[in-house]
């Protein structure tokens, strides 16, 4: 299958998604890899302005909701993979590239699609039985900002989430953080991801 061509654009945000060789879990301590993860996203803000909006971690793949306004999201991506790559080698020994490809990438236009990404992002670990809400998992911008363990990466809130809850210090916060999509709507979601353009099936994007 083509590679499809990279769409640049500098307001839009992007979902970001990559996993590792044959869903293998990464062979190292997830509290040291984060350490690495959170390290690299702030060269992206930092060295190549990205905006990262929010990021989780899991134990074989992660999921990034960024923008990229100097439009140099090729740029950035590749240094981030390569370095995160490099990492994982000297750290297991392991001379291969820890990915299974290049990463997936997404544009998301409206303020609904960017809601749903949000939280199927950020509801990852609690999809995967590892915890109860999603604010709980410690490998994620959504525990950093609630102030539930050291907050590593500098969020950056997109304009567009001001419509779906008030701030981050208000309950109506987390429960939207926990509001839980049926299966369908999941399987919607991820079928969506697939395009340049985030795109649900026609019939889902009123609930995806």
């Amino acid at each position: 299958m083509a590679r499809k061509l990279l769409v640049r654009h500098p307001h839009f945000p992007y979902h970001i998604y990559n996993r590792s060789i044959d869903r293998c879990f990464y062979e190292v301590d997830m509290a040291e890899l984060w350490r690495c993860f959170s390290d690299l996203l702030r060269t992206l803000k930092w060295a190549y302005g990205f905006k990262i909006h929010s990021a989780v971690l899991m134990n074989n793949h992660y999921h990034l909701a960024l923008s990229a306004p100097d439009l140099n999201l090729d740029d950035g991506m590749q240094y981030f993979q390569s370095q995160f790559s490099l990492w994982l080698n000297k750290k297991t020994g392991l001379q291969k590239s820890r990915f299974s490809g290049r990463y997936k990438w997404s544009v998301i236009r409206t303020p609904s699609h960017f809601e749903s990404i949000q939280r199927y992002i950020y509801q990852n670990p609690v999809r995967a039985g590892i915890c109860s809400r999603s604010e709980f998992y410690q490998f994620s911008t959504l525990s950093g900002v609630v102030g539930n363990s050291l907050h590593l990466i500098p969020v950056c809130t997109h304009e567009w989430e001001s419509l779906f809850y008030e701030d981050t210090c208000s309950p109506s916060f987390l429960d939207w953080a926990n509001r839980f999509s049926e299966v369908d709507q999941l399987n919607a979601i991820r079928r969506g991801l697939r395009h340049a353009f985030y795109a649900p099936p026609r019939r889902m994007q009123k609930g995806a």
